[in-house]
């Protein structure tokens, strides 16, 4: 079963010798792929942040989150890659 992640630009390469498995992506943000969430370095880390956000806490709590840090938001707007959504079980 592939997985999708991705790494800081300039490993990419690397990455990809050592995890042969892996399908390093390079255009997108983030992925989600089942349990595991990867994303680019430095300032895009806050888009993971928005999303797990929106996932966990719904749109409307993610957008109040997005206005009072002042930044304009939307996940449709964001380049990233979803393979399957992620499951939690609490017990």
């Amino acid at each position: 079963m592939m997985k999708y992640s991705l790494s800081f630009p300039s490993g990419i390469d690397k990455m990809r010798a050592i995890f042969p498995i892996l399908d390093i992506k390079k255009d997108e943000v983030f992925t989600h792929d089942r349990n595991n969430i990867t994303s680019e370095e430095g300032e895009k880390l806050f888009e993971t942040t928005f999303y797990l956000s929106h996932y966990f806490y719904r749109k409307e709590m993610n957008q109040s989150l997005a206005d009072g840090l002042v930044v304009d938001w939307k996940l449709e707007a964001v380049p990233h890659l979803m393979i399957k959504k992620l499951i939690i079980v609490l017990v």
